[in-house]
């Protein structure tokens, strides 16, 4: 299983994903991953680094489908693969029911998803025909990935897409609801059944910090999200208005880790166990409370109590 990391923060400069960076590009992480920027953008965040010299594998967990035309998408996907000179994975989703209102989103999530995606393979595969605007030039491969968080959008992810994302989802919940669907409906289409990255919220325990306060800092929004909320529930975890009691509920169903390094790096391995292929580790709230120097330390610490929990097995 790959151990990969999401940028500690969305950043208002580039140069402050640096220190994330150099920690993929000294191995110690196998691919730095962003989520949905409404400041910097991902894709010219990752052309900047590749051109400080961080020629890094990168991933996007996820962009919101409907703000970047699919053929934009693949161009933009496979300049970031060559200035990189890494496969890059676009993980895409249809964002929550608020934002498909805001962008005039009609249909329903699984299908859009699904034509988005069809476009954005066929512009790559036919790059240099008449059906594409883009030119053929030799690339990395590129990528595609779906967040999950349901069984139907899982079920397209083992139909069309390399990956499935997910967030907020316990390892349980994902080998029953995601890995399940999606490797049957791999199976019927004759493909090999896609990956599963999953995202991880953790906090590394030290006297100064709260790990409340760091669980809600972390995801405590996104619980309140109608759509999270059913999954959480699903997976029995309490969440409400309450937001002290949702970001407790958090920490206890480990969604939100927090603890030494060592036990991180063994939360980590519950996921292994479950089928996921791949954990990225998401830092932010240590950023957000602590600073980012702070988040990239611990990310550093991390890999140390992984290593050595490798070595031990």
């Amino acid at each position: 299983m790959k151990i990969s990391l999401v940028a500690p923060v969305v950043p208002a400069h580039p140069d402050q994903l640096l220190g994330a960076a150099s920690l993929v590009q000294d191995r110690l992480y196998s691919r730095m991953w962003q989520g949905q920027s409404y400041g910097i953008d991902a894709i010219p965040t990752f052309a900047y680094l590749a051109g400080k010299g961080y020629r890094i594998p990168y991933g996007t967990a996820v962009s919101v489908s409907a703000l970047t035309d699919p053929r934009r998408a693949a161009i933009e996907s496979r300049s970031v693969a060559v200035l990189s000179g890494e496969p890059f994975y676009l993980g895409v989703g249809p964002g929550s029911a608020r934002i498909r209102s805001l962008l005039g989103e009609t249909g329903g999530p699984v299908a859009a998803t699904e034509h988005y995606l069809a476009t954005f393979r066929s512009e790559l595969e036919t790059a240099g025909d008449r059906t594409s605007l883009a030119y053929p030039i030799p690339s990395p491969e590129v990528r595609t990935a779906i967040g999950v968080l349901r069984p139907a959008m899982a079920r397209l992810a083992g139909r069309v897409a390399d990956a499935a994302i997910s967030w907020m989802c316990t390892p349980e919940y994902i080998a029953e609801h995601v890995i399940t669907p999606m490797a049957a409906e791999a199976a019927g289409h004759d493909r090999e059944r896609p990956g599963v990255v999953a995202m991880m919220a953790a906090g590394v325990l030290a006297d100064d910090r709260d790990p409340l306060l760091l669980a809600h800092a972390g995801v405590g929004r996104h619980a309140q999200e109608p759509h999270y909320r059913a999954v959480l529930e699903r997976s029995g975890v309490p969440v409400s208005s309450d937001l002290h009691r949702s970001a407790s509920a958090l920490l206890d169903s480990g969604l939100f880790c927090y603890g030494t390094p060592a036990h991180i790096a063994k939360q980590v391995h519950r996921y292994r166990d479950a089928g996921v292929t791949e954990v990225a580790l998401s830092l932010t709230s240590t950023a957000a409370v602590h600073g980012l120097s702070t988040a990239v330390d611990d990310l550093r610490a991390i890999s140390v109590a992984l290593e050595s929990l490798q070595e031990s097995e």
